[in-house]
């Protein structure tokens, strides 16, 4: 009996545990999505979008501490599952303790001691999205020198943070751009900057703790005319926000400085005007040439070059006739390491918290290649693995977002080794260059073989080929088809000419995919390091975009303290 009760114990803890545990995973919102519009007064259309999984509480409440006086809540409606819009009525005595079912439907506002909130009902568990609309008068004030806000569209310490917050500010009649506006970000990662006239703020990871979402934007003067008149200066305000954040005052207030330079600058500007004319004439001529002698070559069916992959790149990156993509030769290499199962590829489908199936993709490093090459490339594919020696996508972004340097520096030795082989070649007539009159004979045949394979690929199903049907061969076809960037093309015509070896050409094509998959993410990691130099501090202080900054962005208003689900 004694042992019966034990056990009863443990079950009851077991799923006490459980039950708890779903309770802080219950609800889950994926994005909120605003729309900011803002009129000729100065006042403001917002447009809130709540999108995710509801399955606990009764209502989402939306603190407005600073100026929620100012604000009008027009409508909140709700589109389910079935894709059906539901309008709630609006209450005006809002009881934050009524019940599920007399929430359910209904919107309104709560009095605090600190302002308001903005409450609606939960109405329906599940998966659901929700519309709130409102109205913030005096939203941009007009100041001494600029028109402005500094506003908290988004709470920190919220109960229920979102995946995603996009936000996109408009004005009436008028496109946005940094040259009658500025804008800028604080208390999330993320970037803020001008696209399509308008003002686009997103967040690059979720919301957690202390993090919010902080605007602030400055219009140059008659773009509006807002009601609200502030006996200050708009830099005065600048100067507060960038308190504790990763802005330069000092930075933004050399914006408008003339100096000589400024001036000799624009002296300068016709001469380079008429180099710019000379060089694209140059380009143009260049690129017209390639063209003529690509369309001359005769189709090449062996790998080109002897198969020295370094003196490939090199001519591609020279002389192609494309746009050419250094990260190819990423995807031709993760192909070709597969292939000699130095990695292999692993598919994992996992159910999520919500039981959807989730599919990952990740490479298991089984053993060091051969060659100077690939040895090189897999040195790196070591380091962003780490200790398990599995590579899975979100280490390839963090570790070229982390060591961008490092895929720059294997470029540029392929590149350095492809021109010297063509060089110790005598491959070029006196100088190593990127016009054909660069190359002499020899530099022209080692280049037709690159043209001459990538136009018989290109064309393969148009000349009837049908003698291709080893395996080294696709091999190899594969792994030139991806440093072309045509491997996806390539793929669709040999399953078109042999349809009795489809299945083989899908395993291919798996392989293709990840590896394109994987140079991807490895780029947007390269890119967002690399945006991070491109993007100076200049830039970022005097609010032409870039990205955000984690600390700052005092003195706004709006905004509040907490939030979420209740």
């Amino acid at each position: 009996m004694k042992f019966f009760s034990v056990k009863k114990f443990t079950i009851l803890i077991f799923f006490s545990l459980i039950i708890n545990c779903n309770f802080s995973y219950a609800n889950n919102v994926k994005n909120i999505f605003m729309g900011v519009h803002i009129n000729e007064d100065g006042s403001a259309y917002v447009i809130q979008y709540w999108v995710g999984d509801f399955t606990q509480g009764t209502e989402v409440y939306i603190p407005i501490d600073k100026d929620g006086e100012n604000i009008k809540l027009l409508s909140v409606s709700m589109t389910g599952q079935q894709g059906n819009r539901i309008e709630f009525e609006k209450v005006d005595d809002w009881n934050v303790n009524s019940n599920f079912e007399e929430k359910s439907y209904k919107y309104g506002i709560n009095k605090t001691e600190k302002g308001i909130e903005i409450c609606f009902g939960l109405s329906k568990y599940g998966y659901n999205s929700y519309s709130i609309h409102y109205v913030i008068e005096d939203f941009v004030k007009r100041y001494q020198d600029y028109d402005g806000f500094n506003y908290k569209l988004i709470n920190d310490n919220m109960n229920i943070f979102p995946t995603k917050v996009s936000v996109n500010i408009s004005v009436a009649g008028k496109e946005l751009n940094s040259d009658n506006a500025r804008v800028w970000g604080f208390g999330f990662d993320g970037v803020a900057a001008f696209n399509n006239g308008m003002a686009n703020i997103s967040t690059n990871r979720e919301l957690v703790g202390s993090d919010s979402v902080i605007v602030m934007m400055r219009f140059n003067k008659n773009l509006l005319s807002p009601k609200k008149v502030v006996d200050k200066s708009f830099d005065s305000v600048v100067e507060e926000a960038f308190r504790g954040s990763s802005y330069s005052f000092d930075l933004y207030k050399e914006e408008n400085k003339i100096t000589l330079e400024d001036i000799l600058m624009y002296m300068w500007y016709i001469l380079f005007a008429l180099v710019a004319i000379w060089l694209i004439y140059r380009s143009i001529k260049r690129k017209r040439d390639i063209k003529k002698f690509y369309n001359s070559c005769n189709y090449f069916r062996d790998i080109p070059n002897g198969g020295d992959m370094f003196i490939t790149y090199s001519l591609l990156k020279d002389f192609s006739i494309d746009k050419f993509s250094e990260s190819n030769i990423i995807a031709a290499l993760i192909i070709k390491l597969v292939n000699d199962k130095s990695l292999e590829d692993k598919y994992e489908v996992k159910n999520n918290l919500f039981f959807k199936e989730k599919k990952s993709v990740s490479f298991e490093i089984k053993k060091e290649p051969e060659g100077e090459l690939l040895k090189r490339f897999y040195s790196i594919i070591v380091a962003a693995a780490g200790k398990d020696n599995i590579l899975q996508k979100n280490e390839m972004e963090n570790y070229f977002y982390n060591n961008p340097e490092s895929i720059k520096l294997f470029y540029d030795f392929v590149n350095d080794n492809g021109h010297n082989k063509l060089n110790k070649g005598n491959c070029y007539n006196k100088v190593l260059g990127k016009r054909m009159e660069h190359l002499n004979e020899k530099g022209k045949e080692e280049l037709s073989e690159v043209f001459g394979l990538k136009k018989y690929l290109e064309e393969f199903s148009l000349i009837g080929e049908r003698e291709v049907s080893e395996t080294e061969i696709w091999d190899n076809y594969l792994i030139y088809a991806a440093l072309f960037g045509i491997a996806d093309k390539v793929l669709k015509q040999f399953k078109d000419i042999y349809p009795d070896r489809i299945y083989e050409f899908n395993k291919y094509e798996n392989t293709v995919n990840v590896g394109y998959d994987f140079v991807r993410i490895m780029n947007i990691g390269y890119r967002r390091a690399n945006f991070n130099k491109l993007s100076n501090e200049v830039t970022r202080s005097v609010g032409s975009g870039g990205f955000t900054s984690i600390g700052g962005g005092g003195g706004f208003s709006g905004g509040g303290d907490g939030g979420g689900v209740r």
